[in-house]
């Protein structure tokens, strides 16, 4: 009688959760059993891989896990809706899903895409040109689309339910002006100006980081009465659907060629500070939010003495404190913001096909966690 090799689905389980995301995506190939077993929510749960996106198609992404390795980039699934232009703007991300836009043109589309499964859904009614935030309500799974416009003189903040798949509007007081590029920032796409409340603000960045229930967009703002922009922080409270403002700390600036990021969970970002009349500075720091206030965690030294943010190009700040930054022409710098050194990973071939402006404005690249979870809401 021939002897079962065959080992135990836990072992195998055991086994699959500690693979890189290149072969785990080839293994769904091997039979319906791995197939499932794989896209099973609660096994990508206890993966729970970051994975780096870069926002040009088709689509690559980094497996942090494995950076030493030569097989780091990773091809994505994609879809026939991404030939159309290779710029894309990510909107946010929560729970593996991802919230982009396809170009930076009036017939763009808004899309919500599962880069792990390469399913996707396009959000209806989308508009060019406005200010966004992705965020969930009061659990996790009510995930939401901001979007801050004026339609015929009228300030509307309006949210997009992925569960109930519709656009809902709520007015507030808010004057949209157009504005091309702002002066002294090497940005591809638009920023805004508009009112809210007293408050001229000017928007750094069009898409809002989400956390801990709120979201945030770097702003430089002034009174309406005066001409004086001071950088600061435009916060929704997203379950009470309210709009305040933040400062950042005293005598420091939001440096904008670093996106803002989170460190464990909280808001944090990367300041820098000019040199005073005690001879202190230049000097970059990193800071994070508490409910209340700022804490700064460290002063990053060689961040400033090597030049890194002079050197190379700054792409996003990873959770567990890692500022990535990108080294021509195929490289990456991983900069630990805790331990205030780097790690330079191997020359990546895949880097060379990707356009420069895709990946040296701040912010254009994402940190996700890898899920099978549906977008079929």
């Amino acid at each position: 009688m021939a002897e079962n090799h065959e080992l135990p689905e836990d072992i195998i389980r055991n086994i699959l959760a500690r693979m890189p995301t290149k072969p785990l995506v080839r293994f769904k190939c091997i039979s319906r059993n791995w197939n499932l077993m794989i896209s099973d929510p609660n096994f990508m749960s206890s993966r729970s891989r970051r994975m780096i996106l870069f926002p040009a198609y088709p689509f690559y992404a980094i497996d942090t896990a494995i950076l030493r390795h030569n097989d780091t980039m990773i091809k994505l699934h994609s879809s026939q809706i991404f030939k159309n232009g290779r710029l894309c703007c990510f909107v946010g991300t929560l729970n593996g899903i991802v919230v982009l836009t396809n170009g930076k043109t009036k017939n763009e589309n808004m899309i919500i895409y599962n880069p792990f499964t390469g399913a996707l859904k396009i959000v209806p009614d989308h508009m060019y040109g406005h200010v966004y935030g992705f965020c969930y309500g009061t659990t996790a799974e009510d995930l939401k689309i901001v979007r801050l416009r004026v339609v015929d003189n009228t300030r509307r903040c309006e949210v997009f339910c992925l569960k109930n798949w519709s656009w809902s509007q709520r007015r507030f007081y808010m004057h949209w002006t157009p504005l091309g590029f702002h002066p002294g920032v090497a940005t591809a796409w638009s920023t805004p100006i508009m009112n809210i409340g007293d408050f001229k603000l000017h928007f750094l960045d069009i898409r809002g980081i989400f956390v801990e229930g709120f979201l945030y967009w770097p702003v430089e703002s002034c009174d309406n009465n005066s001409s004086n922009w001071v950088l600061s922080l435009l916060v929704l409270n997203v379950n009470e659907m309210v709009f305040s403002q933040i400062r950042f700390p005293p005598d420091c600036s939001f440096w904008y060629t670093i996106p803002l990021g989170t460190l464990r969970g909280r808001l944090c970002f990367v300041s820098f500070r000019k040199s005073d009349l005690c001879g202190r500075g230049p000097e970059y720091e990193l800071w994070v939010r508490n409910k209340e206030s700022w804490s700064k965690v460290r002063y990053l030294a060689s961040l400033w003495r090597i030049r890194y943010v002079l050197k190379f190009d700054p792409i996003c700040i990873l959770d567990e404190g890692k500022l990535v930054m990108f080294k021509l022409p195929n490289k990456l710098i991983f900069y630990d913001l805790l331990k205030d050194s780097y790690e330079e990973t191997h020359e990546v071939n895949e880097l060379k096909n990707l356009p420069p402006i895709e990946l040296i404005w701040p912010g254009r690249s994402i940190e996700y966690v890898e899920s099978s979870i549906s977008i079929g809401f």
